[in-house]
């Protein structure tokens, strides 16, 4: 992990529903279409000024699959999972993402356009060199359990 990222609580919102209720679109077979200057971005975690922020633009988090933009600042994650599998894409900025057990040293530098899958109920963990932004798909309903 690099010395100076800073770490980030180890609690996390599971419940994001109230928050994002007029965010989420609903399953459709309709055209949707929003442009970037209109997401808006929710913090992740309860308790940080530096923490990811979230912009759900397909589904309903605690119940179907969704699409989202997570916006990070240079910051290294807690090791959690997640109940669903995944796919991101970096947009801009450079991430690192490793499992349990590997070394964050070995772990590639992810530039724009770089993806990666993460199935469910693996360990892992993601770093931020910079600013992020990542496109990501969950499979299911969107949950981050940490690693006790």
């Amino acid at each position: 992990m690099s010395g100076t990222a800073e770490r980030l609580p180890r609690r996390y919102v599971i419940a994001l529903t109230a928050a994002l209720g007029g965010i989420a679109a609903a399953a459709s077979s309709q055209m949707i279409v929003k442009p970037a200057e209109t997401l808006q971005y929710v913090v992740e975690y309860t308790d940080q000024q530096s923490s990811p922020r979230i912009a759900i633009v397909r589904g309903d988090p605690a119940k179907t699959p969704i699409s989202m933009f997570i916006r990070m600042k240079k910051s290294v994650l807690p090791m959690h999972s997640h109940s669903s599998d995944y796919q991101a894409v970096v947009v801009h900025g450079t991430m690192k993402h490793w499992a349990k057990g590997e070394s964050e040293a070995q772990a590639p530098r992810l530039g724009p356009g770089s993806w990666w899958y993460q199935p469910a109920k693996q360990v892992h963990t993601d770093e931020c060199l910079d600013e992020c932004l990542i496109y990501v798909h969950n499979t299911g309903k969107l949950d981050t359990i940490p690693d006790d």
